[in-house]
């Protein structure tokens, strides 16, 4: 069960690594936008 639980907290660290990423291309992809709309 330890080692379920471990897993389970390395998937969950995973899932927010790969959503910080997500966002982070977001910011960039929208700082892109900005900068061809200007």
């Amino acid at each position: 069960t330890v080692v379920a639980g471990r897993q389970r907290v390395d998937s969950v660290r995973d899932r927010q690594r790969a959503v910080s990423m997500a966002l982070s291309e977001n910011d960039s992809v929208s700082s892109e936008m900005s900068t061809l709309a200007d």
